[in-house]
C-alpha cells in the first residue's frame, strides 16, 4: 500500500537539486535530492597573514561579497571570523571564513563571489620602505641639529616592501637604509639629502 509522505528539514535550508517528480514511487533509502543548512553557509578565502590581523583586530574592517544571481549582481555584508590556524604551504596565506548576517536567497554552495575587505581607516600613518626599519624594531631620524635618534615605532601593518607606522606627530626626516653602530645624539651627515 502507497502513502504519501511528507520531508520536512531539521534546518532552515535550501534545495539545490531534486532527483525526483512529483508522483514518484520511491524505495527506501533512495536519494531524492540536495539541500543546504542556510545558516551554515559561508565563504571561505584566503589573506595574507598581516592582512589577516589588520583585519580581525579592527572594530572598524569591512567585508562584503558581490555574486550574480539571475541576471543581478547583489552585494551583501558579511562577518570576518578567524580562519584556520595554518598558513597554506603554496600560497603562504591563511584561510579565512565569512558568515552572512542573514540569510539571502541568492546565495547558495559552490557558487563563485568576488570579496570586498575594507579595512580600518588609521590616522597619523607614515609609509616607509622596509628598509628603515633596522634589525632590532627602530626606525632612525635625522635630527635638524645633524644628529640622529632613534625610537620604536607602532606598526599598524607591514608587508615584504613597505611598513606602516603611527606618526609621532611633525614632520620627520626618517633614515630609509640600514644605520649600523648608530647610537642616539650621534652626529651624522647626510649625503645628496638622502636617507
Amino acid at each position: 500500500m502507497y502513502k504519501r509522505q511528507s520531508f520536512l528539514f531539521p534546518f532552515d535550508g535550501v534545495v539545490i537539486e531534486s532527483r525526483i517528480i512529483e508522483g514518484q514511487h520511491l524505495q527506501a533509502g533512495q536519494s531524492y535530492g540536495t539541500a543546504y543548512n542556510a545558516e551554515k553557509l559561508q565563504t571561505r578565502v584566503t589573506l595574507d597573514a598581516e592582512k589577516l590581523d589588520c583585519m580581525i583586530s579592527s572594530e572598524k574592517a569591512a567585508a562584503e561579497i558581490e555574486v550574480e544571481y539571475l541576471g543581478d549582481t547583489h552585494r551583501v555584508p558579511v562577518i570576518l571570523r578567524q580562519g584556520d590556524v595554518f598558513v597554506e604551504n603554496t600560497t603562504r596565506f591563511t584561510p579565512v571564513y565569512l558568515d552572512f548576517h542573514e540569510r539571502e536567497v541568492f546565495l547558495y554552495p559552490g557558487q563563485l563571489a568576488q570579496v570586498f575587505l575594507r579595512g580600518p581607516v588609521e590616522q597619523d600613518v607614515l609609509k616607509l620602505p622596509v628598509s628603515a626599519l633596522q634589525s632590532d624594531g627602530k626606525v632612525w631620524v635625522y635630527n635638524t641639529d645633524n644628529t640622529v635618534s632613534s625610537f620604536v615605532p607602532e606598526i599598524i601593518y607591514r608587508n615584504k616592501d613597505h611598513v606602516a607606522i603611527r606618526s609621532r606627530g611633525g614632520s620627520l626626516s626618517v633614515v630609509k637604509s640600514r644605520l649600523y653602530g648608530a647610537i642616539d645624539g650621534m652626529t651624522v651627515e647626510r649625503l645628496n639629502g638622502e636617507g
